[in-house]
């Protein structure tokens, strides 16, 4: 963990494999992440104690190169803890309350399941699904409750990069527009898709009032500079320096400390067979 003030390190965990993927959870008291050999998800207090394991892979007789769990996520109000689960040939999605580890099993799918979301009140979960009729990743919402399932998106753009705004109204992401990539935005119900920019952006990140986005944009000598706009995309501008704090999905704006990944290393993931995966899977691992 790096102190946001100092910039001094100290450890949390101390054990023979990686751990990684830590979050904070939204009031700063805990830190959950994902273990590798056997995979499996902690939660650990800000000070490294009360260390607590959320999954129970150690005790499955299970091949770790296909079955694991990563990336997992805290609700809004820090009560439940999502994540998902790779059993080949399936991704799934679970949830479980952090003070009673009895995951709930919300979505199992043979299709790539990636890029997983709260929404800001914490009744739905947005994530990027495989869609075979497109043959690219489209944008789905799903109910926590019911664990029913709606898609937003059709259209074959290679979605990437979902963004809740603080209202939960609408969602921005990243898709490919005439072989560019494009800021887009659309309502959680899947209703008024618009595109923002014309002239590129990727990772998509609102101000706390929604009222502005800011995104990453190359230049053509592949430059990466930052830019600022209305939510519905007029006045563009480019700033200099990096995007407020406050801005950053689970970010602290309160000084406390920066979890860190104790190693670089990543964890194996089982093969990507959608065709039109694999480039993505390859550049992100």
């Amino acid at each position: 963990m790096a102190n946001a003030s100092t910039g001094n390190l100290s450890q949390l965990t101390n054990n023979q494999f990686d751990d990684y993927h830590p979050v904070w959870s939204p009031d700063g008291a805990h830190i959950a992440h994902t273990r590798m050999y056997p995979s499996e998800i902690f939660i650990v207090d800000a000070d490294g104690s009360n260390l607590v394991q959320l999954t129970d892979n150690d005790s499955r007789q299970v091949n770790v190169n296909d079955y694991f769990y990563t990336n997992p996520l805290w609700s809004p109000d820090g009560s439940r803890v999502a994540y998902t689960r790779l059993e080949n040939p399936y991704d799934q999605v679970l949830v479980v309350d952090a003070d009673d580890p009895s995951p709930r099993l919300l979505i199992s799918d043979v299709s790539a399941i990636r890029d997983l979301w709260w929404s800001p009140n914490g009744d739905l979960l947005a994530f990027l699904k495989y869609s075979p009729a497109s043959g690219d990743l489209e944008i789905f919402v799903m109910d926590v409750a019911d664990a029913t399932v709606r898609q937003l998106t059709t259209d074959n753009h290679g979605y990437r990069h979902l963004a809740w705004s603080p209202d939960g109204s609408r969602i921005a992401y990243t898709g490919k527009v005439n072989d560019r990539r494009e800021i887009l935005t659309i309502d959680a119900d899947g209703a008024g898709p618009r595109q923002l920019t014309q002239e590129g952006g990727h990772t998509p990140i609102w101000s706390p009032d929604g009222s502005q986005i800011a995104i990453q944009r190359y230049s053509d000598i592949h430059e990466s500079s930052i830019y600022v706009m209305n939510s519905d995309g007029s006045q563009p501008r480019m700033i200099s320096g990096a995007i407020p704090d406050t801005w950053k999905p689970g970010s602290r704006a309160d000084g406390l400390p920066q979890a860190l990944s104790s190693k670089v290393a990543r964890p194996r993931h089982r093969p990507v067979t959608h065709p039109r995966l694999v480039a993505d899977h390859v550049a992100t691992h």
